[in-house]
């Protein structure tokens, strides 16, 4: 029995509303007996994220290489002249580049009902979040050969593991997906999502540093920790600063690694 009109509009709204996972929609478009409709609106939806994902790919990197803060630090690469300090602006800039930009091209007007739905998320997001880890990384395992070197040790970097649950963890927050009511629109956490992806980024040059302080230890060696704070900061964050035994702050959890 063929559909009724209203039927299948009913039926594009909660597309709209739910936006199908990529494996889905591929079979919707790969049906040539589903509605023609549907078929269209669901290839007008693809296109659509597509299309926003390159715009925020195409301004992500722009931004990247207008940045003279990125531009200097890898200038200072390239002469053997940076530490993890350095590593960290890299990947402050990054994260505050990735804020811009997906400022500048999401608004809870352009989602339906307001809300960034789990496979938006998903497909507009992971590409960037794994894109910036690629770019922290690879600068977190230079500055890590830089210093092996100064300090006469034959090791190369340690490389930290692309860390795939920090990512479902900042999809499933602004997708709402830990929430039964599942009320929330984007604006109402649309900040803190944004300063989620800051830290993120940061978080991988803690990575880094906690993985080749742990090989270095495992070799024999005896590394130390060393937490400074930047500007005005909280009381937690002041008591935490100091120079550290590796071996006394390795267990996993451990406040010195955390961030505030």
């Amino acid at each position: 029995v063929q559909r009724s009109k209203e039927e299948l509009a009913e039926e594009v709204r909660n597309y709209a509303a739910q936006f199908l996972p990529e494996e889905k929609a591929e079979e919707i478009l790969r049906n040539e007996a589903a509605d023609p409709e549907l078929r269209l609106f669901v290839k007008a939806q693809e296109s659509q994220v597509q299309t926003e994902l390159e715009e925020i790919q195409k301004q992500f990197d722009e931004e990247i290489k207008a940045n003279e803060k990125i531009k200097s630090i890898l200038i200072r690469q390239k002469q053997g002249a940076v530490d993890y300090t350095d590593s960290l602006s890299f990947a402050k800039e990054l994260g505050v580049s990735l804020k811009k930009v997906i400022q500048e091209n999401i608004s809870e007007e352009m989602l339906p009902d307001g809300k960034m739905y789990y496979n938006i998320a998903q497909r507009l997001l992971e590409p960037m979040i794994k894109q910036n880890y690629d770019l922290v990384s690879k600068q977190c395992e230079a500055t890590q050969n830089i210093l092996n070197k100064k300090a006469d040790l034959g090791l190369k970097a340690i490389v930290p593991e692309y860390n795939k649950e920090k990512t479902a963890s900042i999809i499933d927050y602004i997708s709402n997906a830990e929430k039964v009511t599942n009320d929330d629109k984007y604006s109402q956490r649309e900040k803190s999502f944004l300063d989620s992806l800051e830290t993120n980024a940061k978080s991988v040059v803690d990575d880094s540093v906690r993985k080749n302080a742990d090989f270095h230890y495992n070799a024999g060696l005896r590394p130390k920790i060393i937490r400074t704070t930047v500007g005005k900061t909280c009381k937690w964050c002041q008591s935490m600063a100091g120079v550290y035994d590796y071996s006394k702050v390795s267990n996993t959890g451990n406040n010195v690694f955390r961030r505030h």
